[in-house]
């Protein structure tokens, strides 16, 4: 997924896209012999410590019930020391694939999100400040499957390099 901008109105085809090119890139490391999940999200949404009952920040991804076991069975037996951020941008939509890995484990989790960056200005702003961003799973009556830290939010807002 090339890291692109499309100032334009927006791209309906982007999202299959996003998604399509997840499931190439999860492929490609399950054909070098890689245990991986690709999630799907329903919905991305931006959270700055002011909008939950928490101080927690990042995007959160809201995905259906049918990837919890997949998901978890991957995320409970990894130890995930590496990421890679893929994005395309359409419009005011920034549509991301990030591939969370356990490089000695060789296991991948590939989150396939879109954001409404109109509404993403207080996280960028969050995670600027800390120098860090959150990705977290949940299933759509906010059961929480797991979290990841990123440590370099300019992979996803690059406004902030």
């Amino acid at each position: 997924m090339p890291d692109s901008t499309d100032d334009g109105a927006g791209d309906p085809g982007a999202w299959e896209r996003t998604v399509t090119e997840m499931r190439e890139l999860a492929a490609d490391r399950e054909a070098d012999g890689w245990e991986t999940v690709t999630v799907r999200a329903g919905d991305t949404a931006p959270e700055p410590p002011e909008a939950g009952e928490s101080d927690r920040f990042g995007f959160v991804y809201t995905v259906p019930g049918s990837a919890a076991d997949p998901f978890r069975a991957v995320y409970e037996a990894g130890q995930f020391d590496s990421y890679t951020v893929y994005r395309r941008r359409a419009g005011d939509t920034l549509f991301l694939v990030t591939e969370v890995a356990d490089t000695d484990a060789e296991r991948a989790v590939y989150l396939a999100g879109a954001v409404d960056l109109g509404v993403a200005g207080d996280l960028r702003e969050t995670a600027a400040e800390a120098g860090e961003l959150h990705s977290h799973v949940q299933l759509l009556d906010r059961t929480h499957l797991g979290s990841f830290r990123h440590d370099d939010p300019a992979a996803f807002f690059p406004s902030l390099g």
